[in-house]
């Protein structure tokens, strides 16, 4: 994913049943069972990665969040999808 992120935004889908208190940082608590919600991955450094969400600016950092590189966050590698 990482790879296709540097050159362009690919979407996920996440399991974001508890994601609604976010606020910000980067995430790494529990997300809920099965993929529900989907979102776009925007960018990464080398401890995460950087998701557009569509709730709105209310939302965590300005409609975005980050979740924790290579832990698989959420569900977040189970359904990629980029032309």
């Amino acid at each position: 994913m990482v790879s296709a992120v540097s050159r362009q935004v690919v979407s996920v889908g996440i399991a974001a049943s508890y994601l609604q208190n976010y606020h910000g940082g980067i995430f790494d608590g529990y997300c809920g069972g099965s993929v529900n919600h989907a979102v776009n991955v925007v960018g990464y450094a080398s401890n995460f990665i950087k998701l557009r969400n569509s709730w709105g600016t209310r939302f965590g950092e300005q409609g975005y969040m980050r979740f924790a590189r290579g832990r698989n966050q959420c569900q977040v590698n189970a359904d990629i999808s980029y032309p």
